[in-house]
């Protein structure tokens, strides 16, 4: 990972909800470049609230796991640390609209720090591979063309490369 400017900012989430309604119950990581090199951490969010952020630590390279799982209107976030061997698991009750899932790697600021690869696998929508599913890949753009670029959506496995902030 490598930072190119302080306003850099991306992250890999699940979650449900968030193309239709104004609700997303997510939970993923965050890579920001503020002191002007990576920092990482974790969190989940039940939008429109605010994220919050765990304390645990987090580096470059470590193996995340993270589900959002929905029984009615209860909402189960877990996130795991695989290299560090902790778990996160949060409860919660909301009305989201529920009407897309996602695993998606985004920048609220617009601009991505140089994150290589980041690969989703194992990514499963109700216990079933994406390629059950009807897919939609976005690539992240800006006014220099795409930021970002998804590969193929199959199988429970993608890649998203970087290309430019």
């Amino acid at each position: 990972m490598k930072c190119n400017s302080t306003i850099d900012v991306t992250g890999p989430w699940v979650g449900l909800g968030g193309v239709v309604g104004n609700s997303v119950e997510q939970t993923g990581m965050e890579i920001s470049c503020l002191s002007g090199k990576p920092e990482y951490r974790l969190w989940f969010e039940m939008y429109p609230a605010p994220p919050a952020y765990y304390g645990n630590a987090i580096r470059q390279g470590d193996s995340i796991s993270a589900e959002v799982v929905r029984t009615n209107t209860h909402y189960t976030l877990t996130i795991t640390n695989n290299t560090r061997h902790w778990t996160k698991t949060v409860n919660e009750t909301a009305n989201g609209d529920n009407a897309s899932a996602e695993a998606i790697l985004e920048s609220p600021t617009g601009a991505f720090p140089n994150f290589g690869k980041f690969s989703f696998t194992e990514t499963t929508i109700d216990g079933k591979n994406l390629s059950a599913y009807h897919l939609t890949a976005f690539d992240a753009s800006s006014n220099n063309g795409y930021q970002d670029h998804t590969g193929p959506l199959s199988g429970n496995t993608f890649t998203i490369s970087y290309r430019h902030e």
